[in-house]
């Protein structure tokens, strides 16, 4: 449709009065324009998606419109800029409309050179998902069925050292935990701190609530 309405304004539209056939870029201009900052509002709400509800297809959108919002523009730009001079005497000014136009064409670029850049590339190869510590206050009469609970997790290491990538299990007796008084715990309370990796999480989850039937 834009390239219609571009083709058959440049081509078929009559002249204006005034200016003659200079006045036939407002078809290629004006049309940018708008393109150029509906795809960004796109690429905003896209944005928000992925921030907000995770949904992977906002971030593959956002890669994809870039480009194009680039594109048009740089349309939008050269083709204002070609208009004015038979219109206003100059190809430029600082007035709020261009240099607007002129800022959102720099954050497409910023946005192209991120996508483009190694260290994004490598972040993106690398960093699947975030790790995370959590402690569990497991009410069990019997010390033994927690520790053979942890002993029999098939996923999670033993947490002799924190924070690498991978699960890691500890059943924490009083000596681990000292004195400190939000750690008091019941006679009949354990506690087991565990740090989630980057496995899959319903695997973790599966591997938890087989181990569980241990506690008694």
């Amino acid at each position: 449709m834009l390239m219609l309405g571009w083709t058959w304004g440049l081509l078929f539209a009559p002249q204006d009065a005034v200016q003659g056939n200079s006045y036939r870029i407002i078809f290629l201009h004006v049309p940018s324009v708008i393109f150029a900052e509906l795809i960004y509002f796109f690429m905003a709400v896209c944005a928000l998606m992925h921030l907000v509800w995770r949904v992977k297809l906002a971030a593959y959108l956002i890669k994809s419109a870039a480009p194009i919002g680039a594109m048009i523009t740089f349309i939008g730009l050269l083709s204002g800029s070609i208009w004015g001079i038979p219109t206003w005497g100059t190809w430029w000014q600082w007035d709020a409309r261009i240099t607007s136009t002129l800022i959102l064409f720099i954050m497409y670029l910023g946005i192209l050179t991120l996508h483009g850049s190694f260290n994004y590339k490598m972040w993106r190869k690398y960093y699947s998902g975030a790790s995370g510590l959590m402690g569990l206050k497991i009410k069990a009469k019997n010390k033994a069925s927690v520790i053979k609970f942890v002993n029999s997790l098939k996923l999670f290491g033993y947490g002799y050292s924190w924070g690498g990538f991978e699960s890691l299990a500890l059943h924490q007796g009083k000596s681990e935990r000292g004195n400190r008084k939000f750690l008091n715990l019941d006679k009949d309370e354990r506690l087991v701190r565990l740090h989630i990796g980057l496995e899959d999480p319903k695997d973790l989850i599966d591997d938890l609530r087989k181990s569980l039937k241990f506690v008694k």
